[in-house]
């Protein structure tokens, strides 16, 4: 077992702090990104997947789990 999406937990805990103490309605949506951040993101996402080889991730935004027979 181990979490994915480490390095967006920054991001989205900071969003979902900013929408309480604003008293907004928190969002489920994916807003559209720039390309220049997609491609960050999708470089992230590529790092997290060569770290996880290695240790599990001890935070994230998702838990990813693999059965082996």
């Amino acid at each position: 077992m181990s979490f994915w999406n480490a390095f967006s937990l920054p991001a989205a805990a900071a969003l979902r702090i900013s929408d309480r103490l604003l008293r907004r309605t928190p969002r489920a949506s994916f807003p559209r990104v720039s390309q220049p951040l997609n491609r960050t993101l999708i470089a992230l996402g590529r790092i997290e997947r060569r770290i996880m080889r290695v240790a599990p991730l001890p935070v994230g935004l998702s838990l990813i789990g693999v059965l082996k027979p």
